[in-house]
């Protein structure tokens, strides 16, 4: 006995059989019928609508025999389904494809077979409406053509399951979506073409603090909404993210807006909106607007920064207050200079002792002593300035580098350090000067802190120039930091200085203040000595 050979798209055939979920189904009448049907009309004691499986023939209804399916090497209708048109079988015991069939030496015992492909909706013969008998016979033309009927409407039936299927998937679907927009804890709004919202979930009365009545037909541009920005500027009507999205029948990214819930209380949104399309249109003719209430998130990240310039400013005036000494030494001794020189030269003029040339040189030596003090003091102001809202402005580097300098110039003096500075004098960049002096102001302070000890003391700071950046190389005498170490440097409240020396927060602010500069500060291990490169951007991207 030769099995059937499979068809050439059995793959996608399986897979459109699986797909309309028929198979080990239970009984149903309006395919039962069609089987009687079939059996009155050809005059046959057995009749099957049957389904071709990967391995087996399974019967959807039948008549005439008890079992549910048989082997697919066994089925007759393995052969049908190869054929467009009805198959036919008068007397199988003298077919070679059948003789030695089971289902022919066996029972059954079939004598003849007839079998209409069995279609489904998308053209792939997954099965037949077939008739069998026990004795050898022929069927007239209008039995063949009945059979051939009785598989069009098995077929329209199996087209209308999946048309069925497809209507409860979508119900099961539109009730999830229903019962999550009626669920979930974000408000959801429905604006037709004009911006007025026709429907709405519940969540959106509680969010927005209204009743339906309040809500229903309400627009973007309501000005009671007081709708505000970010920066407290006022929000308009039109630039609403649901009126951009029915203007540009495009998503809308989200967007932050502030708006006015009575008493007098303000309520920051995160908002989504997307455009619906109506008959296949390109155009959009609704919106709808999904937005969640982060006041409170709003309100601790604004709580954060607030602290945070707290620590960078702590941060700050902690660096300069271990500087303090040297600067408070750096001031008084030119002081007590001018005032030893202004001494003298009033004791000689009451002596009528005055000598032009020694006049000359000492006002010399108090003019030079006053720029000293001028440049200490510039540097004081400038640091010690608050740089919350400064502007971002075009300095000479070098200038901010000296003047970094100058602050630690007593403790730098104190322990006999080498400062050597390779920048061009004409070299500008756009920053906020004292923040960039922190980071310079930070990175001397952990030098001096970490070469006091040795017997060879240098700090080399080198600056390179690229199109769009500046890199400042900031190298001290020291012999590297150990890799465990340097992996958490930049880590808040990290420090291997002693209790009460340091912060611990010096680097990660002056690494947070680079970035804030379009750069980075980064630790660079390889070297033999200590050393950072701290990366500025030359321009600071203009607003738009």
């Amino acid at each position: 006995m030769a099995g059937a050979k499979k068809p050439e798209n059995e793959k996608a055939r399986l897979e459109t059989l699986r797909s309309l979920e028929i198979l080990d189904s239970f009984a149903q009448s309006e395919f039962d019928d069609i089987t009687f049907l079939a059996s009155q009309i050809c005059q046959t004691p057995i009749a099957l609508i049957s389904l071709v499986d990967e391995n087996r023939q399974w019967f959807k209804s039948k008549i005439g025999i008890e079992s549910s399916e048989t082997p697919r090497e066994y089925s007759f209708c393995a052969h049908a389904i190869l054929q467009s048109d009805v198959t036919t079988i008068s007397d199988p015991s003298l077919d070679d494809r059948f003789k030695d069939n089971p289902l022919v030496t066996g029972i059954p015992r079939i004598r003849f077979y007839a079998g209409a492909p069995l279609l489904s909706p998308d053209g792939y013969a997954l099965g037949t409406v077939c008739v069998i008998d026990s004795v050898s016979r022929v069927l007239t033309l209008q039995q063949i053509e009945s059979l051939k009927a009785l598989s069009n409407q098995v077929t329209k039936l199996l087209e209308l399951k999946s048309k069925i299927e497809l209507i409860r998937t979508s119900e099961r679907k539109f009730l999830f979506k229903s019962t999550a927009a009626e669920n979930i804890v974000e408000g959801v709004v429905l604006q037709d073409a004009k911006g007025n919202i026709i429907d709405f979930n519940p969540a959106a009365l509680e969010v927005l603090s209204l009743s339906a009545d309040q809500l229903l037909g309400k627009t973007s541009f309501d000005p009671h909404w007081k709708a505000i920005r970010e920066d407290g500027t006022n929000f308009p009507g039109e630039e609403h993210p649901a009126m951009l999205c029915l203007k540009t029948s495009e998503k809308q990214p989200p967007t932050i807006m502030g708006i006015h819930v009575p008493p007098k209380k303000t309520k920051w949104l995160k908002i989504n909106s997307v455009p619906m399309f109506e008959h296949g249109g390109t155009k959009a003719s609704h919106a709808v607007s999904s937005f969640s209430d982060i006041t409170e998130v709003k309100n601790a990240y604004n709580e954060r920064e607030i602290i945070e310039r707290q620590i960078a400013e702590s941060a700050r005036l902690s660096a300069l207050g271990e500087m303090s000494a040297g600067v408070a030494h750096e001031i008084n001794n030119p002081l007590a200079i001018i005032q030893v020189k202004i001494s003298v030269l009033r004791m000689k003029l009451y002596e009528n002792a005055l000598n032009i040339e020694s006049v000359e040189n000492d006002l010399k030596i108090i003019e030079s002593t006053i720029d000293r003090i001028a440049k200490i003091a510039s540097a004081l102001k400038n640091y010690s300035r608050s740089d919350e809202k400064d502007p971002f402005e075009k300095v000479h580097l070098k200038k901010i580098i000296e003047e970094s300098i100058e602050l630690c110039f007593g403790r730098l003096n104190r322990i006999d350090v080498k400062i050597s500075i390779f920048c061009s004098t004409d070299l500008r960049i756009e920053c906020r000067p004292n923040q960039i002096a922190q980071i310079l102001l930070n990175l001397l302070s952990n030098s001096i802190d970490a070469i006091e000890e040795k017997s060879n003391r240098f700090i080399r700071i080198l600056v390179t120039e690229n199109v769009d950046t500046v890199g400042i190389y900031f190298t001290d005498s020291g012999a590297g930091i150990e890799r465990s170490i340097s992996e958490k440097i930049m880590n808040p409240f990290f420090t291997t200085k002693p209790p009460g020396k340091g912060t611990g927060m010096g680097l990660g602010i002056s690494k947070g203040l680079a970035k804030l500069h379009g750069g980075d500060l980064i630790y660079l291990p390889k070297e033999v000595n200590t050393t950072f490169m701290l990366v500025l951007a030359k321009e600071q991207p203009k607003a738009t």
